[in-house]
């Protein structure tokens, strides 16, 4: 197993990857609506998530196959991590936020929109929701944050 940057090459089988997550775990949680706009902006967003300036982005690859993705922007806002199903409960989505807050974070808030589904994922690592669940274009999701500052605190 590891983790390295995303790069160009990859973009397709990171699409390929967060479409099949987003078709298992989010699409039972979504309208009709929601469902076709994220597939309408998936592959862009995944683009944007790689290559854009603002972003950094990484793989996980176990065995020669891509089963972990995860974005942050501007060191401070997490914009995408996804771990295929069949490892999902492993201890992988752990594993790349930990990455992405190891080598990224330039904060000491870290936040997100979670999917309705991963909120229990992120309160277990430290974050909490900081709204009411929102909806955009069909999409629903809840608004979280972790300080990290506070949690460095704890661990020393």
């Amino acid at each position: 197993m590891y983790i390295k940057k995303a790069e160009t090459e990859d973009i397709e089988a990171i699409i390929e990857l967060v479409t099949n997550v987003a078709r298992s775990d989010i699409f039972p949680g979504l309208s009709d609506t929601g469902q076709a706009y994220f597939l309408s902006v998936v592959a862009n967003e995944v683009r944007v998530s790689v290559l854009g300036a603002d972003y950094q982005s990484v793989k996980l690859v176990i065995d020669d196959k891509l089963l972990g993705f995860a974005a942050i922007r501007k060191g401070r806002y997490i914009t995408k991590l996804f771990v295929a199903g069949c490892i999902q409960g492993c201890g992988i989505g752990r594993k790349l936020l930990d990455h992405l807050i190891s080598e990224f974070v330039t904060s000491d808030t870290l936040e997100l929109k979670a999917s309705p589904n991963a909120v229990s994922f992120y309160l277990a690592n430290g974050f909490i929701v900081e709204g009411e669940e929102e909806e955009v274009n069909g999409i629903r999701f809840i608004p979280m944050k972790r300080m990290l500052s506070e949690m460095n605190q704890r661990a020393g």
